[in-house]
């Protein structure tokens, strides 16, 4: 992953939002592992993403990294962030049992059509697979309105299962611009790729999830510091952008192909920041 300053131009639903909820990956070490990560290095990750200076941080690990493995991170990501994923022996057939639910009870309460709820698994599909698309193209791919679309998407939103990273620019720019949808739980994307015969552990799958895991800390994060959190939509721009504070942050996230050790260093301003220290802040 890469950190550096921002300059411009650079069950159910109501189950979800509660027992459901998403786990971190500290939450999910001490529930599922015993690990207990310190809080003053939660803390001190926080503070070095916010300011994007991580010197030092190594310093205050204090081993913690030799208490948990790649494969630990792998699994959170693929099916351990949600609390099901603790209790369950079919932890992805449950996870899509949630989503299912979602589409056939709550988007009825919603108010939605059938022949739209028959789409909803498939829009899941298109968004779990990865693909860029605009609300012109998956009204095109699911034979439904773009209105409809965007109706459908926007339940999926107040419903939890999805969020969206909007583009940064003028109002004029982000209201042409289709914004990134994130899943709330990377296991959520799991789920839906897994009942569809996709799922495979590879990188390419292994870093959607971890884009979905970096969204989700840094929705939290923004709610709590009261900053905006958006995309650069220019081609090859940054997955994230951090707004609100004093310099703004850039924040690029990518399985690659280091293993889990890579080193954390810093080239000019940007912070090449390991994955699992990434996952330890929150």
């Amino acid at each position: 992953m890469e950190v550096s300053p921002f300059t411009a131009g650079r069950r159910s639903g109501e189950e979800l939002r509660s027992s459901e909820y998403p786990l971190t990956f500290t939450e999910y070490l001490l529930l599922k592992k015993g690990i207990r990560i310190p809080e003053k290095l939660n803390i001190a990750l926080k503070h070095a993403l916010l300011n994007c200076d991580f010197s030092g941080i190594e310093e205050k690990l204090e081993g913690i990294l030799l208490k948990f493995t790649e494969r630990d991170v792998e699994d959170y990501l693929i099916q351990g962030s949600l609390p099901i994923y603790l209790t369950s022996t079919s932890p992805l057939e449950d996870a899509y049992e949630i989503v299912r639910k979602i589409v056939e009870i709550d988007l009825v309460r919603e108010g939605l059509s059938e022949t739209t709820r028959e789409k909803a698994l498939g829009l899941l599909l298109l968004l779990a697979s990865g693909e860029s698309l605009a609300y012109d193209d998956l009204s095109s791919t699911l034979g439904l309105a773009k209105g409809t679309v965007e109706k459908l998407i926007e339940k999926l939103e107040d419903l939890e299962v999805i969020f969206p990273v909007r583009a940064y620019g003028s109002l004029g720019k982000v209201a042409r611009k289709t914004p990134k949808y994130k899943f709330l739980a990377p296991m959520l994307r799991s789920a839906v790729l897994y009942e569809f015969g996709l799922f495979e552990r590879d990188s390419k799958t292994l870093g959607m999830l971890l884009e979905d895991a970096v969204a989700l800390y840094l929705h939290l994060l923004v709610r709590e510091k009261k900053m905006g959190l958006h995309y650069d939509a220019q081609k090859g721009g940054a997955d994230f952008i951090l707004k609100g504070h004093s310099i703004g942050i850039v924040i690029e996230a990518g399985w690659g192909k280091k293993d889990l050790r890579g080193p954390l260093k810093k080239k000019g301003d940007v912070w090449f920041v390991p994955r699992e220290l990434f996952l330890l802040m929150l």
